[in-house]
């Protein structure tokens, strides 16, 4: 057992590579994107990812989904290439079949979109899905295959191109449009470049096998509503903010759930290694998903509070105008963290292959996320859309772990997920109650701190030894 979970330390922290190199050289450009562009500039252009991610989903079809499902169990014995060449031949046709079909409402569809009549940001627009999808496949390839190197090398290119080109345009011309023209053209030239990387794995395909085609669609199309209600629940703050209130609101919003995503470190390498890992394991293995649940309990409690422990520092390194989002910066951690905790708890509707379920999982956060964004976004500003953000997690979560854990018990006990929820909204509480008294605020939350650490302490031992063991296990090989 012990073993096991050593081999999957190494394996999580190996695709967790790519996130923090990527994380770190957006941290480091932070300081000076955020001094560059305005508040609204940057909020138009997150808009614009908003909604090309939206089109993304609806041209993939859930087949990147059913793509990583079946990479090990492919249908009708088919080939790796025969998968690969028929989930890209279907979502190029979609787009290719949407682009001509919207030809002659150009005008309503960037008007409705971007609030303004410009063919150019359409244009933009497509390019855009063409590039997240094939990079989105060729992302699940690497990951599927495990094969950390490639898959790290391409996510740090991406990072460096967009984070750096990005930087250039806001020292030329800090607007907008030519912010997004670059960031669409460097990454059509990275997704270009890996197509050619991967071009062996297409095969020609001269009739479709029914069989194949059957398994495929009956398991991804169910995936298309849930996965727009997972947009839906992530994205649905800035559409109400763009609809309500203003770009620049949406600018701060966003700065300050990028700064929050440094929880995605752990959340990154953890689901980037998941997915292969439960499909692999779930027959033979079921009693290490209980001890990797308190592992990233752990993990995710911990490093929540050291996050928000450090945000006062964190914010100064932004410019000034957005500083003030500070003030509900913990409740958007709370996103990340329940979508981790019910990757664990939730096992089950993936494993029995009742994806059906998913729908009834993130419609309810959609509900519970609409309605409080309009309740909260008028008394309590931008501070109760984030409230709102973190009440839908909890509620995905929630659901999703009841009906997971009907068809497949991943966990026993309950415990660690609820301190760990309840460790993060008491921080969130003592930033927001004692946001102009810095003393009393970082003292309590060294309390707070210290109870996550007794809390774990039997994880952080044994996390301790699996560390230690890998570090001889490198030394040993030198």
């Amino acid at each position: 057992m012990a073993e096991t979970g050593k081999s999957f330390i190494k394996k999580f922290v190996g695709f967790s590579m790519v996130t923090w190199i990527s994380f770190a050289i957006g941290f480091l450009t932070a300081p000076f994107a955020t001094r560059l562009f305005a508040p609204d500039v940057v909020g138009k252009i997150n808009i614009f990812n908003t909604y090309s991610n939206l089109f993304g989903i609806f041209i993939l079809i859930g087949l990147d989904q059913a793509f990583a499902r079946f990479y090990l169990e492919r249908p009708n014995n088919k080939s790796v290439g025969y998968l690969f060449s028929f989930c890209f031949g279907i979502t190029y046709s979609i787009l290719a079949v949407t682009i001509i079909a919207s030809i002659p409402f150009d005008s309503f569809i960037s008007l409705h979109l971007f609030e303004e009549n410009d063919n150019f940001l359409l244009y933009l627009f497509f390019i855009s899905v063409f590039c997240t999808s094939t990079l989105r496949y060729l992302n699940l390839s690497y990951r599927m295959e495990k094969n950390i190197k490639m898959y790290t090398i391409q996510g740090v290119l991406m990072t460096l191109v967009s984070k750096c080109f990005y930087l250039a345009v806001g020292f030329w011309e800090p607007s907008y449009k030519p912010a997004l023209f670059v960031l669409t053209v460097t990454h059509l030239i990275l997704a270009v470049i890996f197509l050619v990387i991967q071009r062996k794995r297409f095969v020609v395909i001269n009739k479709v096998d029914k069989v194949f085609a059957k398994e495929m669609f009956k398991y991804a199309l169910p995936l298309t509503p849930v996965t727009v209600l997972m947009w839906a629940n992530t994205s649905i703050p800035q559409v109400v903010m763009q609809k309500t209130m203003d770009y620049t609101s949406i600018g701060l919003f966003t700065s300050a759930a990028a700064l929050a995503g440094l929880i995605s470190l752990i959340q990154a390498g953890f689901n980037t290694f998941w997915l292969p890992y439960t499909y692999e394991n779930y027959k033979t293995q079921t009693g290490q998903f209980e001890k990797l649940h308190r592992y990233l309990m752990c993990m995710l409690a911990i490093f929540a509070i050291l996050l928000i422990l450090s945000q006062d520092v964190v914010f100064l390194l932004l410019g000034e105008k957005y500083r003030s989002a500070k003030i509900f910066f913990p409740y958007l951690i709370l996103g990340p963290v329940c979508y981790i905790i019910s990757e664990t708890t939730g096992l089950g509707i993936d494993i029995s292959k009742k994806t059906y379920y998913n729908i009834l999982v993130f419609s309810s956060s959609v509900l519970v996320n609409i309605l409080l964004c309009l309740l909260l976004q008028i008394p309590l500003g931008l501070t109760g859309i984030a409230i709102a953000t973190a009440v839908a997690s909890i509620v995905s979560m929630v659901i999703k772990t009841v009906v997971g854990q009907k068809y497949y018990r991943a966990i026993e006990h309950y415990r660690y997920m609820i301190a760990t929820i309840i460790i993060v909204i008491i921080g969130g509480l003592i930033t927001q109650l004692m946001y102009d008294v810095i003393g009393v605020k970082i003292v309590m939350l060294l309390i707070l701190l210290l109870f996550a650490l007794l809390f774990f302490k039997t994880e952080i031992v044994e996390l301790k030894e699996y560390a230690v063991s890998i570090i001889n296990d490198y030394k040993k090989k030198k």
